[in-house]
């Protein structure tokens, strides 16, 4: 049956609007198909049914009563194209109903509530909000009604409050989302070229969001989405926010192409950029979860990104770092193999336990940036490249296991933690981390493994903290641009390690010690020289100069076991010397040990296995003030006791030390049993055998004189006897 009325008066309830002059009922297909005819269903009391409906030709059908439509209602004809004015249902009541909805033209909502339907939007047909709509007012239901566009078709909803169920687009289809809340409690797919736009609304998603095909999903103008299950885009899609955007990600999410600008990316879940770019302008992306870029190239200028604790951030292929961007580094940040940063005029924090790792081949340039590593620890497997008046500044763990190159002399490194210097293994899922928690010490051996690669590092070494250069079982080659030493500060060079450098190595204060070469000259003017904990041995191969505030200590545990310094240059020993012998070698017998040995350039034995000169020029020519050879402020002796412990100052006026020193050496006479002279027991005994012998002596005499007496005596008698 067909709508007849032209003068837009009667009601679709009203039988004269009819060509069979009845009302349409349960069995009826109505068509309202006039030319820019307008028809109203006001009834309140009672359910409008019929068995289907079709809005063709331009008309208007409004509905403002309950009503089903038993088989399907159709909007805009199916055939052909339409005429006139495009055909259009408004609705405004509190239940629609039909299993199948088709609109080519335009469905219209204000307070609508939809039931058990498949809704088809085909060609240009346009499922929108009423104009006059506000969020209180126009309130949306799609109750298990699952809604298709087709064909350029158009999904616009503005100043709503509105409920769907499942969403579906092809073939370049489009969404507007305005100044609205929309709720879709299963998933939104976009395909073949269709946009899904939010603009100051907010959208969640309780199912997932798959885009396809070259389609876009775009957020501006604090536009929100909440995706709690699955995002995904594939193929050759796009996403982009706008203007104060947030997305949130509750699982996982996998975005192509994406491009943001003042906007904010929330990553509980699992987060990952692929395609050709991944563009951030004056945004957040916040990482609960895992965050990837695995894009060919990742650009972040004036952006922010913050890796939260448990929270992982994972970089592939090139990622660009501009202007006053700042990452934020509670979780692990990784910088896998053959990617690239490039970060300039920025800052990078490393805090709360967080982690850094640049994995072996990578490769990372820094151009004026502030890396501060608060609380947490940065690991460098691949190189660093600075350019300029960049600072990496350390006051937790970094783990050098690169080369640092820089160009122009004007980046440094700045150390209040600890930073050691080995050959580390790649390894981001240490299995004895439980151990490791337990053996938190500086040698970390467990990471270690050995090789005889040379690490430049080519900034100003600035330490406040700790520096392990190799561990008790491989040593490790490093130039450094320049280092200089404060005080409260440590140096601990491992396994004959060598440092080089073409400028003056400055010791201001702190502690050095080890084994291992300087290949440099070196400035001591405060502080330690060598520890008592352990017996040292430093090559320096051009001058050392120690000012009157510095102390070198050396340790003697033996004849064979003992700290010593060997300079190739000259030497200026102007400050103070403790030297430390153990008690069983100052009973021993005298020797002569040389502790330090200078000027030898000529010296074969001394310069064994480093052959290596530095270009520093002598500061003898430039300083009248320093003096060549041993002039000691203050010379200590103690002794120590290795089963006790016990320590005790001695001093020269013994008989058993003595400092010795030449134009080429400082040594120490040790030693109480002099190889020229008797000991007192065995004077004493000479003199008590000398005595005895004395005695005896004078003994013999005695009794020799008394026998001859005698004798003389018996002759004189005898010779009187005679006579007589």
């Amino acid at each position: 049956m067909k709508w007849i009325d032209t003068t837009n008066k009667l009601e679709f309830e009203d039988p004269l609007g009819w060509d069979l002059n009845i009302t349409p009922n349960v069995s009826d297909n109505a068509i309202i198909s006039l030319d820019g005819s307008k028809v109203y269903s006001r009834t309140n009391t009672s359910t409008v049914m019929v068995n289907s409906l079709l809005v063709d030709n331009g008309s208007t059908f409004i509905c403002l009563s309950k009503f089903i439509a038993n088989e399907n209602i159709t909007i805009g004809s199916l055939v052909g194209e339409n005429s006139g004015f495009t055909p259009t249902i408004l609705i405004g009541s509190a239940y629609f109903s039909s299993p199948s909805i088709q609109i080519s033209g335009f469905l219209m909502l204000s307070v609508t509530f939809i039931f058990y339907s498949t809704i088809q939007v085909n060609g240009q047909g346009a499922i929108i909000s009423n104009s006059f709509c506000t969020k209180s007012t126009c309130l949306i239901f799609f109750v298990d009604t699952k809604v298709i566009f087709f064909d350029n078709s158009l999904l616009k909803l503005q100043n709503t409050d509105t409920t769907l169920l499942e969403l579906t687009f092809y073939n370049e289809s489009k969404s507007n989302i305005i100044s609205s809340d929309l709720f879709i409690g299963k998933p939104v797919i976009l395909n073949d070229r269709s946009n899904f736009n939010i603009e100051d609304s907010l959208v969640q998603v309780k199912g997932s969001l798959t885009i396809n095909d070259q389609s876009t999903l775009s957020l501006s103008n604090k536009g929100y989405i909440i995706v709690d299950d699955v995002l995904t885009m594939n193929d050759n899609t796009s996403m982009v926010m706008l203007n104060q955007s947030i997305i949130h990600i509750n699982m996982k999410c996998q975005v192509r192409n994406f491009m943001m600008n003042q906007s904010v990316i929330q990553s509980i879940g699992n987060f990952k950029g692929n395609g050709d770019y991944f563009k951030i302008f004056s945004s957040t992306v916040a990482v609960i979860g895992n965050l990837t870029f695995n894009s060919t190239e990742t650009t972040i200028t004036t952006g922010t990104i913050d890796v939260f604790s448990g929270g992982h951030l994972s970089i592939y292929n090139k990622l660009i770092i501009k202007s006053y961007s700042t990452f934020s580094i509670d979780g692990d940040f990784i910088v896998n193999d053959h990617s690239m940063v490039e970060a300039g005029f920025s800052r990078i924090v490393i805090s709360n336990n967080g982690k850094l790792l640049l994995s072996p081949l990578s490769n990372t340039k820094l151009d004026q940036i502030d890396f501060d590593i608060k609380n947490g620890t940065l690991t460098s497997i691949g190189d660093m490249y600075l350019s300029s008046n960049t600072l990496i500044s350390n006051k937790d763990r970094f783990l050098l296991s690169s080369n640092i190159f820089e160009t122009t002399n004007s980046s440094r490194i700045e150390n209040s933690g600890l930073i050691i210097i080995n050959d580390i293994q790649n390894n981001n899922n240490n299995n004895n981390n439980n151990n490791n928690n337990n053996n938190n010490n500086n040698n970390n051996n467990n990471n270690n493994i050995g090789n005889n690669k040379s690490y430049s590092i080519d900034v100003n070494v600035i330490n406040n903290g700790l520096i392990q250069i190799g561990n008790e079982n491989y040593g490790k080659n490093i130039q450094v641009l320049n280092y200089i030493q404060n005080d409260n500060s440590t140096l601990l060079i491992n396994n004959n390690s060598m440092i080089t450098s073409n400028e003056e190595i400055k010791i201001q204060g702190g502690l050095v010690y080890g084994n291992g070469t300087f290949n440099s000259s070196i400035n001591h003017s405060n502080g330690n020289f060598f520890s008592f904990n352990q017996t040292n041995q430093i090559n320096i191969t051009n001058y050392y100069i120690q000012g009157e505030n510095a102390t070198i200590i050396i340790l003697i545990n033996s004849k064979e076991d003992y700290s010593k310094l060997n300079i190739n240059k000259f030497a200026s020993l102007n400050g103070n010397i403790e030297i430390r012998i153990s008690e069983e070698l100052i009973k021993d017998k005298e020797q002569q040990i040389d502790i330090i040995n200078f000027n030898n350039e000529n010296d074969d034995d001394i310069n064994t296995n480093l052959n290596l000169e530095s270009s520093l020029s002598s500061p003898l020519s430039s300083s009248s003030s320093t003096k060549n050879g041993v002039n000691f402020k203050n010379i200590k002796f103690n002794s120590y006791n290795k089963e006790t412990g016990e320590i005790k100052e001695i001093s020269e006026d013994s008989d058993c030390i003595k400092s010795k020193s030449s134009g080429k050496s400082f040594s120490v006479l040790v030693g109480c049993n002099k190889n020229n002279k008797l000991s007192g027991g065995a004077i004493a005994g000479i003199i008590i055998g000398c005595a005895v012998f004395v005695i005896i002596i004078g003994t013999i005499l005695h009794f020799r004189n008394r026998i001859s007496l005698r004798i003389r005596h018996s002759n004189v008698v005898t010779k009187m006897k005679t006579r007589k």
